[in-house]
């Protein structure tokens, strides 16, 4: 986008004008449209409410599997023959999948919608499954695996997820388990998508240079033989709380620095607490420069180059977070906690809650500027119920939050004395030094 286009984005939403419309099928299928005649391109994404929490036990990875089948080919059509025509139409094309939904996204011309759409939901609607193709997706998505588990810092962070959401579908990596992926079946991944992508299970995100009533009539006219189905609720049991610290260390005598994740467990997006809670964190360690987690740590400690914390954006309840780097972990884990601990105990100051609302509302029209930023936001919003007006409120909202606000939040949501602790690297429990700590194998 041209700086004159995100100059005009910009003012809109000053004056509170997001053009976003929101119109609902006979199906149950959501068509959100946001007008951009900027650039004569169009971006499409149709989300599946279903993600990595729906996969079914021992078969972690399948969500991400399925959508990324869903571009490889359609009833009517193979994989090289779709994607042959998205290269004569210079669309580009991907899908992903995160613990709460699935996406597939298509970037073409305006000129090209129509056959745009009608590709995305052939595969959406009637998926392919070659086969063939299903091995080669499938040994992609091992590939993928087995590069995670290579990432010390991604080992740090699945053990904690371990050990915060045992038993729950968050506790399993979303991209799924290396035995768990090479378990996988075609039958699984049709099971998977008739079960899930129905449309009162999904929604749909035009942003560009389209009217809503066109998007609309292209999207009602390719879904009309869509049939909506019941979904099953999904409803695993809560974060497993910890009692004290509770540390699992994996030691790796290759490694020169430490990685360490520390945290317990957090909020949903749609709690009442969570913008209030969101700043707090931005205040403590939502980023290495600036917050106290940076002040500390990496500024007057010189202990790691990045620190932070957050809470999860989730569904359901997530987990609070703190993350670092460091050769150093058990100086850069006590001034954490420390920090941590502060925030619970005093909440933020007048003047960093100053300084995290104008973060929050400078940086936020800057973010939904970009095509990426609206389909993000709207996905965001719709997702978790926000309302579409949502992306109107929420710089006036971040404005209107008291200190107060942020303090109590800080009382109710960190508990600095009750934590889970995991740290990948070449240190031993005594050099943690964290005394009274329960340690887990």
């Amino acid at each position: 986008m041209n700086r004159v286009a995100a100059l005009i984005v910009i003012l809109a939403l000053a004056a509170g004008a997001v053009p976003l419309h929101r119109d609902s099928l006979p199906n149950g299928l959501v068509v959100l449209t946001y007008e951009d005649h900027s650039v004569p391109a169009v971006d499409v994404r149709l989300a599946c409410r279903s993600g990595a929490a729906r996969d079914p036990e021992n078969k972690s990875g399948l969500a991400g599997l399925v959508a990324d089948m869903l571009w490889r080919g359609s009833a009517t059509m193979d994989d090289d023959s779709v994607a042959a025509e998205l290269e004569f139409l210079g669309a580009r094309h991907s899908s992903g999948t995160d613990y709460d939904y699935s996406v597939v996204d298509l970037k073409v011309l305006t000129e090209h919608l129509g056959r745009g759409l009608e590709l995305l939901f052939g595969g959406v609607l009637s998926p392919g499954f070659d086969p063939l193709v299903f091995e080669r997706v499938r040994a992609s998505a091992l590939s993928s695996a087995r590069r995670t588990h290579d990432s010390p810092r991604a080992v740090s962070m699945m053990e904690f997820d371990r050990l915060l959401f045992a038993g729950h579908p968050y506790g399993r990596p979303a991209g799924g388990d290396t035995a768990d992926i090479q378990a996988l079946s075609l039958d699984d991944a049709r099971g998977f998508h008739r079960l899930n992508y129905v449309p009162n299970n999904c929604f749909v995100v035009v942003v560009g240079d389209v009217a809503p009533a066109e998007a609309v009539r292209l999207v009602a006219e390719l879904t009309a033989d869509w049939q909506p189905a019941e979904i099953p609720a999904l409803a695993p049991p809560g974060p497993t709380v910890p009692t004290g610290l509770r540390v699992r260390l994996v030691e790796r005598p290759d490694l020169t620095q430490s990685y360490v994740t520390l945290g317990h467990p957090g909020i949903s997006m749609t709690h009442p607490e969570m913008l209030a809670t969101r700043l707090m964190a931005y205040i403590l360690g939502g980023s290495a420069l600036g917050s106290r987690f940076g002040d500390a740590v990496r500024e007057q400690g010189g202990l790691a180059y990045d620190v932070r914390c957050w809470f999860d954006r989730r569904s359901l309840p997530g987990a609070f977070r703190a993350t670092v780097q460091t050769a150093d972990p058990a100086t850069a884990i006590g001034k954490m906690r420390e920090e941590i601990r502060r925030m619970h105990g005093e909440g933020p100051t007048a003047r960093e809650l100053a300084g995290a609302k104008q973060y929050y509302t400078g940086s936020f029209p800057l973010g939904y500027s970009s095509s990426g930023g609206k389909l993000r936001l709207v996905t965001e919003a719709e997702l978790h119920g926000l309302g579409s007006d949502w992306l109107d409120r929420f710089p006036a909202m971040v404005s209107n939050l008291e200190l107060d606000e942020l303090k109590q939040a800080a009382a109710r949501q960190l508990d600095p004395d009750n934590c889970y602790i995991t740290v990948i690297g070449n240190v031993t429990r005594q050099e943690l030094e964290l005394p009274g700590a329960t340690w887990l194998d």
